[in-house]
């Protein structure tokens, strides 16, 4: 398991009051050259309780986060997703149909949204994902895509 030490930078109020990420701080950020694209992928506890004014904080951080990481060629694409109540999951077994009702798992966390990044590597990856408001309420993973042989 990858465990860093590192305090995570702060500087001006870009997220919230006495809080960014100092892109001097991690290299290859919005780079030039060879690159990965990266899924940060937001699990989050559906049932914690968040106050109103708290979840409108979050929301202008996020739409700032989401802003400058575009402007800086960074974020491909992403957003929010729905409860994982509203999930349907799909199974076909001997070509027959199976319809269920998500979440997949029994889990307090569930899948709350993502983006696609795309940086030098883990390392930078894991700097942006350290940047996101949402790391500071929710778990943050970082999954690299596959190189898939059909690309090529």
């Amino acid at each position: 398991m990858w465990v860093s030490r590192k305090p995570v930078a702060r500087a001006s109020s870009a997220f919230a009051p006495g809080y960014v990420l100092r892109w001097q701080d991690h290299p290859g950020i919005g780079c030039i050259g060879k690159t990965m694209k990266y899924m940060l992928m937001f699990w989050v506890d559906e049932s914690a309780e968040v106050t109103a004014d708290d979840d409108a904080a979050m929301m202008i951080a996020v739409k700032s986060w989401v802003e400058q990481m575009t402007e800086r060629g960074v974020r491909l694409y992403g957003g929010p997703l729905r409860s994982a109540g509203e999930a349907k999951i799909v199974h076909v077994r001997d070509g027959e149909l199976l319809v269920s009702d998500g979440p997949f798992a029994e889990t307090k966390e569930q899948i709350g949204g993502y983006d696609v990044v795309e940086c030098a590597g883990l390392d930078a990856a894991i700097g942006i994902a350290a940047g996101h408001p949402l790391a500071r309420t929710a778990k943050l993973e970082v999954r690299p895509f596959w190189d898939a042989p059909w690309d090529h």
